[in-house]
């Protein structure tokens, strides 16, 4: 769902959930251009963007340093000599730098693609740029990147601005957000601090109680606890201890019913089908697309059988 978009205030509001969760060691700086015309976008989709990369920089800075996000407009035909496609005259440019570890010209070429990471196995969700990219260029935007080993990355997004739309659809969109909204309570099991705050924000924002583990064993006790009142556990798959899948065979154990959707990347067709034939309810694919997110709570709960 497009719609116009203030990108300062959207920056803003991401800054906010990134102080939360950030390391004390890094500090984040802004420098937003004034009276920045409004792009239309899907505006989850533009905080899952900001997200990734900000979690991305926080990756690239283990020992601290600074994460810069600034914004300015720029002349689409300055931005043609970059990218041939350039078509629109303005575009509104955001750009994401840390000060961190930096990537080789060898990576830099291949960070776009699908299933593509620089993380060890196991460690976090892989860089989810795949997802970035397909975004972007969904808005007609463009997505430049410059690293140097050692001096830190910059991401700049660039989204086309578009003559004022002022077409609303807002009860079609309201309509949806008020089926996405629920009272149950939720297990979320999400090792990767930042993605589990970013979660528990948006679902108790729709009326949801969250309760949240950042390990299957946490994840054991908690729901040993509750299980009575836990209505649904989302469980990332690579999870430290015990892998997601792990944990739905444990929860089985306590309650045979229990409904569960497992979160993942990239996964094999016939790993997919094994775990379905095994209970779970559902998998969704990370980086985490809020609106899907809901979109699937929802049809697991309402489809109880």
């Amino acid at each position: 769902y497009a719609e116009p978009v203030m990108v300062n205030i959207a920056i803003q509001e991401t800054i906010k959930l990134l102080t939360e969760t950030l390391p004390k060691t890094i500090t984040i700086a802004t420098q937003l251009q004034d009276m920045l015309p409004a792009i239309v976008v899907d505006s989850t989709q533009m905080q899952q963007v900001l997200l990734n990369l900000c979690v991305n920089a926080r990756d690239a800075m283990p020992d601290g340093g600074t994460l810069t996000i600034s914004t300015q407009t720029v002349e689409g035909e300055q931005l043609r000599k970059k990218f041939i496609k350039v078509q629109d005259k303005h575009y509104v440019v955001i750009h994401i730098a840390d000060t961190g570890t930096g990537m080789n010209e060898e990576t830099r070429k291949r960070i776009f693609e699908p299933f593509y990471t620089t993380k060890e196995k196991g460690k976090g969700t892989g860089l989810g740029l795949a997802v970035v990219f397909g975004i972007i260029e969904n808005h007609n935007g463009f997505i430049d990147v410059i690293s140097e080993v050692g001096k830190g990355t910059t991401f700049s997004l660039y989204f086309p601005v578009k003559a004022a739309e002022t077409k609303k659809e807002t009860p079609r969109h309201e309509s949806a957000a008020t089926t996405l909204r629920g009272t149950e309570t939720l297990l979320i099991i999400e090792d990767e601090i930042l993605l589990k705050e970013l979660l528990k924000a948006m679902l108790s924002a729709k009326g949801y109680t969250v309760l949240t583990a950042e390990d299957g064993e946490e994840a054991i006790q908690i729901y040993t606890k509750h299980a009575s009142t836990i209505a649904l556990v989302i469980s990332d798959y690579g999870l430290p201890k015990f892998d997601g899948f792990e944990v739905l065979k444990r929860l089985q154990k306590i309650n045979p019913a229990v409904k569960f959707v497992l979160a993942t990347g990239y996964i094999e067709p016939e790993q997919r089908s094994q775990i379905m034939e095994n209970g779970a309810k559902e998998i969704i694919q990370k980086p985490y697309a809020p609106e899907s997110v809901m979109k699937t709570i929802r049809d697991v709960l309402d489809n109880a059988k």
